[in-house]
């Protein structure tokens, strides 16, 4: 455990859990400021970072443009490739009525924070995504499996059918603040 030693640890995380101990504070995560909708949501907006060309020609095949923001262009005719560039993301990012992408937690709690369904894909044996697809599951916030699991039809039905997600009511603190906050606790602490 990382945390072992320690008198104070800040756990953060896109839905509200219940620490286990009173040293651990659950804080929230910091999204950037600039994200916000603008405009009536309306594309598929896909972010995968091994790559998941099979994702995209099923949405493809299902009659979808999806956009793609990745490392690598698959030059898959009927996908918007963009290049990684957090001001185009951004962007982009406020136009989606779903997502699709790799399960990273960051995405989710944008996801999260705008009230865009997500599909949280993993490959098998990554342990960390396939929590963050669990919670985004249990949490209702969209849908989440593995790579491996994930078919043609279950594509499909999430992008016809999305769930909508409930507004998260995260009573923690920014995790800036929680992280300043455990700072000055320590050098107090220190002081005494």
């Amino acid at each position: 455990d990382s945390s072992a030693g320690a008198h104070r640890c800040v756990a953060v995380n896109f839905v509200p859990l219940q620490p286990r101990t009173s040293r651990v504070v659950l804080a929230r995560p910091s999204l950037d400021p600039r994200l916000h909708r603008e405009s009536a949501p309306s594309r598929v907006l896909c972010y995968f970072r091994d790559g998941a060309p099979e994702v995209l020609r099923a949405l493809v095949s299902h009659g979808e443009r999806p956009v793609l923001f990745s490392a690598e262009n698959p030059e898959i005719d009927g996908v918007e490739y963009e290049p990684q560039d957090r001001e185009r993301f951004i962007a982009r990012l406020a136009e989606a009525r779903v997502v699709i992408a790799t399960a990273g937690s960051q995405l989710i709690s944008e996801c999260v924070g705008l009230g865009i369904p997500i599909l949280a894909l993993y490959a098998d044996g990554d342990d960390e995504q396939r929590l963050n697809a669990a919670m985004v599951l249990g949490a209702g916030l969209g849908d989440g499996c593995s790579f491996q699991a994930l078919t043609p039809t279950r594509i499909a039905r999430f992008v016809d059918s999305p769930p909508v997600p409930h507004p998260v009511e995260h009573p923690g603190p920014d995790v800036a603040a929680a992280t300043m906050d455990a700072i000055d606790s320590a050098l107090l602490s220190l002081r005494a």
